[in-house]
Order: structure tokens, then C-alpha cells, then sequence
């Protein structure tokens, strides 16, 4: 066996593994109890201040973290999406994801959160990944 397929079937073989791992592993995530568990955002970290906002995106968000804070995801909405159209940071991006989630637009909420997976910010992976895991829960 060239020394190339022997790296192509030792490939397989380790992708298998982690195939049946997380098999393993996600049969074992504990499912949500009831919608309204469902839906409470998930916790993720302070956003650090931003300076290329502006006090309008700046307002806006601070508005909607206060409607989230309270469970008044439909007010909290349209101020998260104003607030990321001015200034698209992806912090406001996982918020109007959970707040997606928690209003029911799985597929909105699974499109944001797989968008900030993408920008690759450290503090804001784990908390994206969880909040996919959660949506894949969602009807």
C-alpha cells in the first residue's frame, strides 16, 4: 500500500471515530424541557465597547439588551437589527440570534449564529456553537 493511501484510509478511519464520538456525545445533550426553556438566550460574554459605533446603534442596543433582560424578545428585535445595521459587529449578531430563537425564527436564528461561528471571534464561539446545538432542537 502506497504511503498515500495508507494517510487516506488512517483518514477514514479518524473521521469514523469522531463521527461515532459525537453520535455518542449528542445523544447524550440533555433536551430542553419545555419551549420557554428553549428559548432563554444564551449566556455569553459582556460585549466589549465598540469603537466604531455610533450613538444611535449604541442606544438601540442598549434598548434591546434591556427588552431581553425583561423577555420582550418583539421589542427587542427590530433594535437589535437596527443597531447591527449600523454598526455589524458580531456580538449584536449572536444577540438577535438568541432573541430569533427565542421568538420562534429557527431559521433566521440558525443563519445568524452560524455567521458569527464564521467571523471567528474567540470569546463568541462557544457561545454561538451552544446556541446552534439549541437551535437544532427547534421545530
Amino acid at each position: 500500500m502506497t504511503r498515500a493511501r495508507w494517510l487516506a484510509a488512517a483518514a477514514a478511519v479518524v473521521a469514523a471515530v469522531i463521527v461515532v464520538i459525537a453520535v455518542i456525545v449528542l445523544r447524550d445533550e440533555r433536551v430542553p424541557e419545555s419551549p420557554a426553556e428553549l428559548a432563554t438566550p444564551v449566556e455569553r460574554p459582556r460585549r466589549p465597547g465598540s469603537a466604531g459605533a455610533t450613538g444611535s446603534a449604541a442606544g438601540a442596543l442598549g434598548e434591546a439588551e434591556h427588552a431581553v433582560a425583561e423577555r420582550r424578545y418583539a421589542e427587542a428585535l427590530p433594535l437589535l437589527e437596527q443597531a447591527y445595521a449600523k454598526d455589524p459587529q458580531p456580538a449584536t449578531l449572536l444577540e438577535l440570534a438568541s432573541v430569533d430563537l427565542a421568538l420562534g425564527r429557527c431559521r433566521e436564528a440558525k443563519r445568524a449564529a452560524q455567521r458569527v461561528v464564521a467571523a471567528n471571534v474567540a470569546e463568541l464561539a462557544e457561545p454561538a456553537r451552544q446556541l446552534l446545538a439549541r437551535i437544532g432542537h427547534c421545530d
